[in-house]
């Protein structure tokens, strides 16, 4: 990466960006996250819920030497924001349905699983874990369950082609709610207004940044992709292909900021 100036914060997506999809952290893009945690504060935003933020990422990062306080983690696509507090992980703010939304909600993508699911030819026979799960902020379908397989939930709907019907056809349903197509097999549901944009724009407000100053890195920044809706906000915005591709772009970062801080110890 081609740095003109430092940025002062950094912002991540998960699935794809820092973590396989579903699948855990990998040690050498712990330890280098970890590193420039000592030197600017970093956000994670997901559709993934607070437990699996626990699963995915942040049992994999180092047990000690990391300063959790520059960490902060949007789950539920920014419907809610959780800092790192007296050696606890706190609650800023969430926004959770209502018991009679996510039940209107729930009993549409019932339907849905009925119509493309006993209708159409193309839906997996095979579940794995939940397939409609109410997180509290955010309720997801996933048409092949949370835990399939990551080779089969890869093939399945490459091209969104599958998930962009099912869209179309809670859109006017739903109408008062944010549906958004995330991950590799999953359509996600939150309240207007409640996405990646909101969730990054609250973290420049905190920071106290200019949008210039903060680099977000997504694998779904293109047209229909689950993070191209970060580019609304105006931060610098680079699109990866994988864990790996984001690591690359890491060191990079941190090496520029190690080299600056050995240049200003020596005067």
């Amino acid at each position: 990466m081609d740095l003109q100036t430092l940025p002062k914060a950094l912002a991540f997506d998960l699935d794809g960006t820092l973590a396989p999809s579903k699948a855990h952290l990998e040690s050498d893009v712990a330890d280098v996250f970890s590193k420039l945690l000592n030197f600017l504060p970093m956000a994670v935003v997901s559709g993934a819920s607070k437990g699996q933020f626990e699963l995915q990422f942040l049992k994999y990062l180092p047990e000690t030497g990391v300063n959790l306080s520059n960490l902060y983690i949007f789950p539920e696509n920014g419907a809610s924001m959780e800092v790192y507090e007296d050696n606890s992980w706190t609650v800023k703010y969430e926004e959770h349905f209502s018991e009679e939304e996510a039940q209107k909600i729930i009993s549409i993508l019932k339907a849905v699983e009925e119509k493309f699911g006993l209708e159409e030819s193309w839906y997996h026979v095979l579940k794995y874990g939940h397939e409609i799960e109410n997180r509290g902020a955010q309720i997801t379908l996933s048409a092949l369950g949370q835990k399939a397989p990551l080779e089969l939930k890869e093939k399945w709907d490459p091209d969104q082609a599958i998930r962009k019907r099912i869209k179309a056809f809670l859109d006017p349903l739903l109408s008062e709610f944010e549906i958004r197509i995330g991950g590799t097999t999953s359509i996600d549901i939150t309240k207007k207004g409640q996405n990646k944009a909101l969730a990054i724009n609250n973290f420049l407000k905190i920071q106290k940044i200019e949008k210039n100053e903060l680099i977000f890195f997504g694998d779904a920044l293109y047209p229909g992709g689950n993070d191209e809706i970060v580019k609304e906000t105006g931060v610098i915005c680079k699109m990866v292909s994988n864990p790996q591709d984001t690591l690359i772009f890491l060191r990079d970062i941190l090496n520029t900021y190690e080299e600056t801080n050995r240049q200003s110890s020596l005067g």
